[in-house]
């Protein structure tokens, strides 16, 4: 488990933008199972994606399919007959997914300069950034990830951190070592 797609997500949030991508399945090969489908598009969701675009489908060329990358999708899939259930599910979810406002009032800082810096003081801004947001998981925290730019352009109203489309009342700041 990873937070990757709330980057996508939490920028959304931020810019008041209705749908957030997410491109899955890329890097699964033939492995993939329905049960395999169905936990990533639930996982990827429920941290705030809700347009997916799905890798790869094959290109045909004559009577042959080919594809870059594994999985593919299509009718050499031994699994493609469900492939309706499987996308009307997804859809549904997707559709429910954007019709709410989302109601995250924490945010982990996203310390992109301390990324940036080539020293050792540094080296581990990531891996801090990662582990404060698996804590936060774990205790079923909603948050979003901010950046530099973000708070800069946001104000200080009472004891939030409002901004055109976000207002949060927790800042979760990584350590600096």
């Amino acid at each position: 488990e990873h937070s990757f797609p709330r980057f996508a997500s939490s920028v959304a949030h931020q810019q008041g933008n209705t749908w957030s991508l997410g491109e899955l399945f890329g890097v699964y090969g033939n492995g993939m199972t329905p049960d395999t489908l169905r936990y990533i598009i639930d996982y990827v969701m429920v941290h705030g994606i809700n347009l997916l675009v799905y890798g790869s489908y094959p290109q045909r060329n004559a009577k042959n399919w080919t594809a870059g990358c594994r999985p593919h999708f299509g009718p050499d899939d031994p699994l493609w007959k469900y492939f309706n259930e499987f996308h009307d599910y997804a859809s549904r979810a997707s559709y429910l997914l954007s019709c709410g406002k989302p109601l995250r009032t924490t945010a982990l800082v996203f310390d992109t300069r301390s990324l940036w810096a080539d020293n050792w003081e540094n080296a581990d801004a990531g891996y801090q950034r990662e582990n404060i947001a698996e804590r936060l998981r774990a205790r079923r925290v909603l948050f979003d990830f901010i950046d530099e730019d973000v708070i800069a352009e946001s104000k200080i109203e009472g004891k939030v951190l409002a901004g055109p489309h976000i207002r949060y009342s927790e800042l979760v700041i990584p350590q600096r070592r």
